[in-house]
């Protein structure tokens, strides 16, 4: 399973390390302004009111035009709560998540609903794309493959975020930039 919740506490315990030039690794100048360019990320709201099961009966997306990189589009993420169709998978409490991209992806997930549960998805923001580090699961993904997020209600909603290929996500370490948003180191 790729499946993880970061920490901002261990994020910024890496990069501070004895000797480690910090305004340098995150790109600001002396002031603490931060000089990288950043970008929102592709971001997919889906929701499965009305006790749906599948595939959401409600989705949309949101791909910024400013992207730096080339990227799947959102329609190669499948998302399934309580059913799927791969066999061995059909009958759990859950979310699953396919990435039908050939390449590589890193997602960022929370829940707006129905997720916030033993072994669930972290409750979103009011804003998603502002909800902190220590509130979004993190899942690493190859072109091709699929992962049990975590334990949903059937009327699940949830958010995912990533970024296009070569960018990474600013995860609350980058002055000024949402945990959600994407640079290209």
């Amino acid at each position: 399973m790729f499946r993880r919740v970061l920490s901002l506490a261990a994020a910024i315990g890496i990069v501070a390390l004895s000797g480690c030039n910090v305004a340098k690794l995150l790109g600001t100048d002396t002031t603490g302004t931060s000089k990288l360019t950043t970008t929102q990320s592709i971001w997919i709201n889906a929701n499965w009111g009305g006790g749906a099961t599948g595939l959401p009966n409600g989705a949309k997306a949101v791909t910024p035009n400013n992207l730096m990189g080339s990227y799947c589009p959102a329609t190669s993420v499948l998302l399934y709560n309580h059913t799927s169709p791969i066999s061995g998978w059909a009958t759990f409490g859950g979310l699953i998540l396919k990435n039908n991209c050939s390449a590589s992806v890193s997602y960022l997930i929370c829940s707006t609903a129905g997720g916030s549960q033993s072994n669930g998805i972290p409750k979103c923001d009011v804003d998603p794309r502002t909800t902190p580090l220590s509130r979004l699961l993190s899942l690493d993904l190859p072109g091709g493959a699929f992962d049990y997020v975590g334990n949903t209600t059937i009327d699940a909603g949830v958010n995912v975020f990533y970024c296009p290929s070569g960018n990474q996500f600013a995860l609350g370490i980058i002055s000024g930039a949402a945990p959600t948003d994407c640079w290209k180191p």
